[in-house]
């Protein structure tokens, strides 16, 4: 139920920054539209985390998918802080 549900946020959080246009003056704007939009800055990296989440569950809560985990929480908590200060 989570991989599903974090599946199709991220392909609709990907769907919408795939369609943001630019203005004439060379900036994007800040999408608008679908709902983690207006939770998170960076909804693409939420949804990440929850596909590894998943399939932590989902491995037995082994060692080395916990190790997996704690990359990606670490690595996409970095990237998404970045994006927002960008």
């Amino acid at each position: 139920f989570l991989f599903i549900n974090a599946s199709y946020v991220q392909y609709r959080v990907h769907f919408t920054l795939a369609n943001i246009r630019r203005y004439a003056d060379k900036n994007y704007p800040i999408p608008h539209g679908y709902w983690p939009f207006e939770y998170f800055s960076s909804p693409n990296y939420i949804a990440e985390i929850l596909l590894y989440i998943s399939f932590w569950l989902i491995s037995h809560h082994t060692s080395s998918f916990l190790s997996l985990l704690i990359w990606v929480l670490v690595n996409q908590s970095l990237s998404a802080l970045f994006a927002h200060q960008w």
